[in-house]
């Protein structure tokens, strides 16, 4: 009899963990963490060669079929060659940071497992427990529990870890559980050939390219505790199958944390320990991490470590009637509807209702949202005088009480303000309060819209004394739009020097100028890079390959002019190779030019510049940082360098950095903690001995990160640090707030503002849940075979996908929508969705009124 889809997953799933197994054990062996001259349970390992495993397959699967056969040969020869680099690529990156120090191996447990031979492991629960006790050296009588559900002789790989230097250390024990689930082929391919390898990439391209962003996000939690809720925990079958990533992470923390309860039990787990539990699978691997130290620290990781394994060991064994699922579901769902607001609740209750699965369902729910602050609401000047919490740092930030500096530029105010105008002035005191001789930083975290680049510019254009402003965002539309408004005051030019420039521009301007050439007659000249320089009347343009364009003619090369990065070079007359072309960098130009600029015109004392950045980058033994440093001619840590430097700040004294929408690219904080150094090394230790002459100011601006906590937990999170959502309790509901905290940036800890706010620029906020359901009815391939439910889904889910777009834009505009917005994370499906609006005899708009904005849409059509 044929095996079932499941039973012929569970058969594939093992082949999967065998492969993925080997890539682990040669990477220890490789970092010389395991020998494969000794024992520790290699021997089985080194025995089993790959015909063993394809032998086995062939009996579990019942194959007769000589076709079939040689098939199933190339697909177990290419997954054993696919999961041997998952698995040697997980245990590299995932040893690379463990906290122990000179980590050397205590045990490990690896059990052997061909495919189909899962039924006699079971059966075999005295040798299976006597094996493990063996493996980590567990004293007593053979303990049978050791392979109950749950428990950590049922894993499918443990690792320990012990820290082999000899003198103390906080975590001393690394253990890494792993535990794996694969999804059998849709059907089998002759991997021979290089057509099944071409689907196999294929569909992997597919795969990533319809990701979104949170497929590479973890979470962190600090200064509270997140914890598996009670209805998850009480109904996991209802919410994860037993073969997806959740489902496998509680299982492998439920052996990971038992282990480590047991080890302590026996005394042999002294010291802190730290643990990593990864669900691998062949889409990518889930992780959870977590410390478990002395019972007096408890770790909020170890806590949820404890409670996914605490869910997995509870977990409800479902009966194999057809109804089981649907029971335990239902019980769920009236659960979670129950728990949901009283209106809420209401209109989620028609979904109790058995539908008619043959048409297509719709439902719809609305959520008024009631309890939220406008930027246009007003405050008395004592409430927000109120929110401003005297903290040490505080303190140290403006060198006495912080009230005072407050109330000194508050005075003046009206008693009832707009919260957009607290914030602005709030900002305006931390920039008048800043000390001169030290680094000063600010963080502004307040919501989106609120004014933070707003209020800077407002102080900035005020001040008479001279100022260099360094404004660095990834976009370069705001760039744009922060050097307009310093550059002009009533449409004259305001005397403040704007230079800005991107990459783009750069890359653009030598074809751009050889057309100048042509057409207008302008002097042949050497031209690599270009700035765009606004503000001052009659600015004297220096000599050199850079040159200086206005706004209008940075447009028009953003329009009109083409170019690219890469050109072909031949090599034989087979081979071509395709090479970069080497640009100057962004932000050297930029400052490059600025020193030029300060030089020919010595009466400029105010000077705004503004690039786009996309991320920090080690360039031949260089940083994105360092270019800065072109601003002056000389270096900082020599006599003529502290001279200019000096000469320097008389005419400019003040010098402000500001970093706007940090975590909007994935080096964000190794970004601003270089920025640090650098203005550390440039404007304040040239000086010591004596007190720096400049007030050097950096601001750190992002409305994602929310409050103190998270902002240190983000610019803290280390070289490695993946995308996260970072999670802490919230600080209550004020519209505004500030506080002070000490921060480590850069070098070491600086005294930080952190100005606040929470609102949302709306007079009423209505939120509308829209639910699509179609049904999907599989093909007839043949007479007697009929399509799977997966495959029927994976070729219907676009097309309905849509069309249910197509309806609720249909919808928008049914409604009188002047401007709709539609958001999908796959680039490819916002295509498909522009042609279904604009072509045929159902098109909704014409080409011109509708466009897609991603990273492929160059920045003149952004505007």
């Amino acid at each position: 009899m044929q095996l079932s889809i499941l039973e012929q997953a569970s058969v594939w799933g093992q082949v999967f963990e065998l492969a993925v197994k080997r890539g682990v054990l040669q990477n220890l062996i490789y970092q010389r963490l395991l020998s494969s001259d000794q024992d520790q349970g290699l021997k089985p390992w080194q025995e089993v060669k790959n015909a063993d495993i394809y032998s086995q397959l062939v009996k579990s699967l019942k194959l007769t079929d000589p076709n079939a056969k040689e098939w199933v040969s190339t697909m177990v020869r290419h997954l054993l060659v696919l999961g041997y680099g998952l698995g040697w690529t997980a245990v590299r990156e995932c040893l690379k940071n463990i906290p122990v120090k000179q980590p050397t191996l205590t045990a490990i447990w690896c059990p052997l497992v061909l495919p189909g031979q899962q039924i006699q492991r079971e059966t075999e629960r005295e040798k299976t427990a006597q094996e493990f006790q063996e493996a980590f050296h567990l004293s007593g009588r053979t303990d049978l529990g050791l392979v109950n559900t749950g428990q950590p002789a049922r894993a499918d790989f443990l690792l320990w870890l012990s820290s082999g230097k000899n003198t103390p250390q906080k975590i001393e024990h690394f253990l890494l559980c792993l535990e794996f689930s694969y999804n059998a082929p849709i059907k089998l391919a002759d991997f021979s050939t290089e057509t099944a390898h071409l689907e196999e990439m294929s569909r992997y391209a597919r795969y990533i390219d319809s990701r979104g962003v949170f497929s590479r996000v973890c979470a962190e939690v600090e200064g509270g505790e997140f914890l598996f809720s009670s209805n998850l925990k009480n109904h996991l079958s209802a919410f994860s199958g037993s073969d997806k990533p959740l489902f496998k992470l509680c299982q492998a923390s439920s052996y990971t944390e038992r282990l480590i309860h047991l080890l302590k039990k026996q005394g042999q787990l002294n010291g802190g320990c730290s643990a990593r539990a990864i669900a691998i699978t062949s889409n990518g691997c889930e992780s959870i991490a977590a410390h478990f130290l002395d019972e007096s620290e408890q770790n909020p990781r170890a806590k949820l470590m404890a409670s996914l394994g605490e869910a997995y060991r509870n977990i409800r064994k479902l009966d194999n009637q057809p109804d089981a699922l649907l029971t335990e579901i239902r019980v769920a769902f009236n659960k979670l509807v129950r728990s949901l607001p009283p209106d809420f609740e209401r209109q989620v209750k028609q979904l109790k209702h058995e539908p008619d699965l043959e048409t297509s369902l719709h439902y719809k729910f609305t959520e008024q949202i009631t309890e939220f602050y406008n930027p246009m609401q007003e405050f008395s000047q004592q409430e927000a005088l109120a929110n401003i919490e005297m903290t040490e740092s505080l303190y140290k930030f403006f060198g006495d009480n912080p009230q005072v500096h407050f109330q000194s530029v508050f005075q003046h105010l009206a008693k009832q303000l707009p919260l957009r105008t607290i914030h602005q002035y709030a900002v305006i005191t931390g920039l008048k309060s800043a000390q001169t001789g030290r680094l000063n930083i600010i963080a502004l975290e307040g919501n989106p819209g609120i004014g933070k680049t707003t209020a800077v510019i407002k102080f900035l254009k005020a001040e008479s004394e001279g100022f260099a402003f360094l404004y660095l965002s990834p976009r370069v539309v705001i760039n744009r739009d922060v050097t307009a408004k310093f550059a002009k005051k009533d449409g004259n030019p305001s005397g403040i020097l704007t230079i800005t420039t991107n990459a783009n521009l750069i890359s653009s301007v030598s074809k751009w100028y050889e057309k100048q050439v042509l057409e207008k007659g302008e002097t042949q000249r050497c031209v690599d890079s270009a700035v765009v320089v606004d503000g001052i009347t009659e600015l004297k343009h220096p000599d050199g390959s850079t040159i200086f364009l206005t706004p209008e003619q940075e447009h028009e090369i953003d329009c009109n002019i083409v170019t690219t990065n890469r050109f072909k070079r031949s090599r034989n007359e087979r081979e071509d190779s395709v090479q970069s072309i080497h640009r100057p960098g962004v932000l050297r130009t930029l400052t490059g030019s600025a020193r030029k600029l300060l030089k020919e015109n010595p009466q400029v004392n105010r000077l705004v510049m503004t690039a786009a950045i996309q991320g920090y980058r080690h360039l031949d033994q260089t940083t994105t940082i360092d270019a800065l440093g072109n601003i002056f001619a000389k270096k900082a840590n020599t006599k003529p360098g502290q001279q200019e430097r000096r000469d320097f700040s008389t005419k400019i004294p003040t010098v402000i950095a500001m970093v706007d929408e940090l975590a909007g690219d994935g080096t964000g904080a190794i970004f601003v903690n270089e920025l640090a150094k650098w203005l550390q090394q440039q404007f304040i230790e040239p000086f010591e001995g004596t007190k720096s002459p400049f007030k050097v100011i950096l601001i750190i601006a992002d409305a994602s990160l929310s409050n103190e906590i998270v902002l240190n937990s983000y610019l803290n999170s280390g070289n490695s640090a993946p995308d996260k959502v970072l999670i802490s309790p919230t600080q209550g509901e004020a519209a505004f707030r500030v506080t002070g905290t000490d921060i480590k940036i850069g070098l070491k800890k600086h005294p930080v503002l952190h100005i606040m706010t929470n609102s949302y620029p709306a007079s009423q906020l209505n939120i509308e849940y829209s639910i699509h359901l179609a049904p999907i009815a599989p093909k007839q391939i043949k007479v007697d075979l009929q399509q799977g439910i997966r495959q029927a889904i994976r070729e219907q889910l676009e097309d309905k996908l849509l069309n249910n777009a197509y309806k609720e834009i249909k919808r928008g505009i049914k409604k009188g929508a002047e401007q709709l917005i539609f958001f999908a994370q796959d680039k490819a499906f916002l295509r498909q969705l522009k042609h279904k609006l604009i072509e045929g005899k159902d098109a909704l708009y014409q080409n011109h009124e509708v466009e897609i904005l991603d990273q492929s849409v160059p920045p003149n059509k952004l505007l």
